[in-house]
């Protein structure tokens, strides 16, 4: 029998996990401190104009955690534990990237790794539609392109959809487009876009952030929230 928690496996199991868990967050309430829970996985985002102050507010943080989890019987995986420093200017840290819900976050903002990362993953399905293309309909090829490529090319995109690095990953799309429709390497896509009903990747960038608009349009500031004063003329 199980004397600590639930049997692994059971249908429970994950509700009754994060009701157990969803304390921890209060834990760290701070004005410099934003908690992310999501499952088992626990973001925080601390904020200063002095990198000192940051590491300080993290090992206090980091202490609060620990004894947290050993209060409620739990265990920190410092193995899947990571710190990144984020910052705008040309001397940001020198982390490695930081992978958070299936995102690559890198500390100079740029998202090279991340549209590596997805590259990796799409190829994939390019080998399989290479290797399925003169042996199902085009409708399974378009299956195959949904399960295994415009799900990878989505997820986030309004995050990293604007980065110059996307053109890699729009090449290996119009690739694959000319793979499902058997065309020349050098054929122009646009029309085939079409034909298909799929969305290019600038075009899939512009529905997900418009849509991303419309569900938080009151969640926004607007400008007269931020200045006291007009910036128009200035």
């Amino acid at each position: 029998y199980v004397r600590h928690g639930i049997q692994q496996g059971s249908i429970l199991g994950p509700k009754l996990f994060v009701l157990y868990i969803n304390d921890l967050p209060y834990n760290l309430q701070s004005n410099s401190i934003k908690t992310f829970l999501f499952a088992d996985d626990l973001g925080m985002c601390i904020q200063d104009k002095c990198v000192d102050n940051t590491n300080a507010i993290l090992t206090d943080s980091s202490e609060t955690i620990l004894d947290w989890c050993s209060a409620n019987k739990l265990k920190l995986n410092s193995q899947k534990t990571q710190d990144l420093t984020l910052s705008l200017s040309n001397k940001g840290g020198c982390d490695p990237p930081l992978k958070f819900l299936g995102i690559y976050l890198q500390s100079d903002l740029k998202w090279q790794h991340h549209i590596d990362y997805v590259a990796t993953k799409i190829s994939k399905g390019i080998f399989l539609i290479r290797s399925l293309r003169n042996k199902v309909t085009r409708d399974i090829l378009l299956s195959v392109y949904y399960a295994f490529v415009h799900s990878q090319l989505n997820y986030g995109i309004t995050l990293w959809g604007n980065s110059g690095y996307c053109d890699k990953l729009f090449v290996l799309q119009k690739r694959i487009i000319r793979l499902i429709c058997s065309l020349p390497d050098l054929t122009h896509c646009r029309p085939y876009f079409i034909k298909l009903g799929i969305l290019s990747l600038p075009s899939m960038y512009v529905f997900s952030t418009l849509m991303y608009i419309k569900e938080n349009l009151y969640g926004f500031q607007h400008i007269t929230d931020i200045h006291g004063y007009e910036t128009r003329n200035r």
